[in-house]
């Protein structure tokens, strides 16, 4: 297994494979266990300078994945493209961005209807969307929609493939109140039907699609009310609007960094949140009806009870898998998850690092053509670099 994923010659000793990953000896002592969850990834670059706010989607009619992130040296919004194969990703030999805002950025999600990227984003007081199409490796923007006037917070977008619309989700500036708008995208422009208030106080906020029934899932953290605790909601698109029931707890604490994904296969919603007391990353296994979230009980993804900041996560479909990517003090840690449909629970297997150091502002997608997981990030060993790892 050891040659399988690092390669070498025969015959083979556990010697040739020193230093080969992170928790390998350079010298000395060598034995299997060093091994456990270890690969032989290589990390891409794709901007050589600062990038916060970073969000990942995959192209699938043109196999191709798109991150979008904020250049922190000028704080403009940048997208660029690239191209799984090998195990790796290509951005070209000279990665080029390019820019869908020449202004302070932030707050940035991306989502593909098939055929085209779609950016929501922060900017000047507002909350906007753009589209971008992808050629040549190249990406050109349609238009800006504004689609709230006031900035807003915690805003997010998922793109629900039944009704061809994209859901657009953030919380007020004055009320915490989570608001929504649905936009149809026409060529290279969008355009958004009236704003929905659910009157319900939330910050994280992470919303997914639900292919099964054509429903769209919020998972968030209470804000301003108590108690304080992770809760969802789950919208209906209708037309250019969309309807929501009532909330349910996935967890009766603090839920911090939400993540969401749906797992096709089994028909469930994922939720992966930080929680505290003690402090620690856990998920949620839940099937959706009757117009809410159904949740099994919280499983911990992280090896220890530790802090951790910001998470990544999609659904594998290749491996049936869900895929984490979060930071734990000084460590970039994977981790992947098994769901079990019947009881609504996960398992997880062990974690393993991807950079000795931070990966933050961490994104995933998942890559159909070649069944891989991409994670983008940046990577603060390499003087916080935006970074893209193909597992």
């Amino acid at each position: 297994d050891i040659a399988g994923e690092f390669g070498g010659s025969t015959p083979h000793s556990l010697s040739e494979y020193y230093d080969a990953a992170n928790g390998v000896p350079a010298s000395g002592q060598i034995s299997l266990s060093n091994f456990y969850g270890t690969s032989a990834m290589t990390p891409v670059v794709f901007l050589n300078r600062i990038a916060y706010h970073i969000s990942a989607t995959y192209i699938s009619n043109i196999n191709t994945v798109v991150i979008a992130y904020q250049d922190v040296n000028s704080g403009y919004g940048h997208a660029i493209a690239g191209t799984v194969s090998g195990g790796t990703i290509n951005f070209g030999s000279t990665p080029i961005p390019d820019r869908f805002n020449a202004d302070h950025t932030d707050d940035i999600s991306i989502s593909s209807d098939g055929n085209k990227a779609i950016i929501t984003y922060r900017s000047r007081g507002q909350l906007r969307a753009v589209v971008g199409t992808v050629s040549g490796g190249r990406i050109s923007f349609g238009y800006t929609s504004i689609f709230s006037t006031e900035s807003g917070y915690y805003s997010n977008s998922t793109y629900d493939s039944l009704h061809n619309k994209v859901v657009a989700v953030w919380s007020d500036t004055d009320s915490w109140d989570i608001k929504a708008r649905v936009g149809t995208v026409s060529g290279t422009d969008i355009s958004f039907g009236p704003i929905v208030n659910t009157f319900i106080k939330g910050s994280y906020k992470a919303p997914t699609y639900i292919s099964g029934n054509g429903q769209v899932l919020i998972a968030y953290h209470t804000y301003g009310i108590n108690p304080s605790e992770g809760r969802s909601i789950v919208g209906t698109v209708s037309g250019n609007s969309i309807s929501f029931g009532s909330p349910t707890t996935f967890n009766s604490g603090y839920s911090g960094f939400v993540q969401a994904t749906y797992d096709s296969t089994n028909q469930r919603v994922v939720i992966a949140y930080r929680t505290t007391n003690p402090s620690r990353g856990e998920a949620v296994v839940g099937n959706v009806s009757g117009g809410a979230g159904h949740f099994g009980s919280p499983v911990q993804f992280t090896s220890n009870d530790y802090p951790l900041s910001h998470i990544g996560m999609v659904y594998n479909s290749a491996n049936n898998s869900v895929d984490i990517l979060h930071t734990e003090g000084n460590y970039g840690l994977a981790v992947r998850g098994t769901v079990h449909s019947s009881g609504n629970s996960i398992s997880f297997e062990p974690e393993f690092a991807i950079t000795t150091s931070q990966a933050g502002f961490p994104s995933a997608t998942f890559d159909s053509s070649s069944g891989k997981t991409v994670f983008a990030y940046y990577d603060q060993d390499n003087s916080y670099y935006g970074t893209a790892l193909v597992i």
